[in-house]
């Protein structure tokens, strides 16, 4: 039998079955070495009602964190039914118990994953990542790099220690 090298990467399902899980170029490469799909955790997130979108910060970084965009939808309903008082989608992602509900949302939907999988911090934002403003590809895919440079003043502040 000959050598078969993949350009991506891969889970070995049965003998003789490969699965592709990722494409390798949208792997975050940890400080510590770590190889991880962000997609995964997306995905996971991706699911939360409550969860409008979902960006998994973290190449060369010690941990992961994220950029999250709350279905602001939902969330005003939250607020009204929990008595928490907002004007703007600003004020509400600034108010700490509505940090502490997506705290604990992402630590539920994360709690399978391994710890170098999890997210310690996050940070929302009051508006959707769009096509227009050159976050996303017109096929709706994260543009990574630039996501990573126009938040790298939140991004950052989520590293300091």
């Amino acid at each position: 039998m000959g050598e078969i090298r993949y350009s991506f990467p891969v889970k070995y399902a049965v003998i003789s079955m490969v699965q592709v899980t990722d494409r390798i170029k949208e792997l975050i490469i940890t400080a510590g070495g770590k190889n991880i799909s962000p997609q995964q955790i997306e995905s996971l997130l991706g699911n939360e009602v409550y969860i409008s979108q979902f960006v998994c910060i973290g190449e060369g970084r010690k941990f992961l964190s994220a950029l999250v965009v709350p279905n602001f939808a939902l969330l005003e309903d939250y607020c009204k039914k929990n008595n928490i008082e907002y004007t703007s989608p600003e004020q509400i992602i600034q108010n700490p118990d509505i940090y502490k509900f997506y705290e604990g949302l992402i630590a539920e939907k994360t709690k399978s994953l391994g710890q170098v999988e999890k997210i310690r911090k996050f940070v929302l934002l009051p508006h959707e990542l769009t096509q227009e403003a050159g976050e996303l590809t017109p096929t709706l895919k994260l543009k990574r790099k630039f996501i990573d440079q126009k938040y790298k003043p939140l991004i950052d502040k989520l590293y300091e220690e």
